[in-house]
């Protein structure tokens, strides 16, 4: 097993890598997750500065005028707050997916005996 207390237990194969992949003992969601989280911070970043630096549009693309309160204001949220809630559904995923990987090890470890 990996040193590393980030990488979940069960994302490293026991043994044939096929077998542990049909049989899901081989988890590839957590580390995927990480991939979609990343890309995800990515995007909400990167509309937060678009609208900072274009304005916000309506829904037909259209400019809103300058004194629209959901302008830069608007950006800065989602920035900030979109960014948090992002992070807190990944968590969610991966908190699940630990919980996952404690009950096998227990359940591995009471097996034994």
């Amino acid at each position: 097993m990996s040193t590393n207390p980030m990488l979940a237990a069960n994302s490293v194969p026991r043994g044939n890598l096929v077998t542990d992949y049909f049989s899901f003992r081989y988890m590839v969601t957590p580390g995927l997750i990480g991939v979609i989280y990343l890309l995800g911070a990515v995007i909400i970043t990167a509309v937060a500065i678009w609208v900072l630096i274009e304005g916000p549009l309506n829904f037909t693309g259209a400019p809103l005028p300058s004194s629209a309160p959901t302008g830069r204001l608007g950006a800065v949220v989602l920035l900030v707050v979109g960014n948090v809630a992002w992070r807190v559904i990944c968590e969610f995923y991966m908190v699940a997916f630990r919980i996952h990987d404690a009950i096998t090890s227990l359940d591995r470890k009471t097996a034994g005996q």
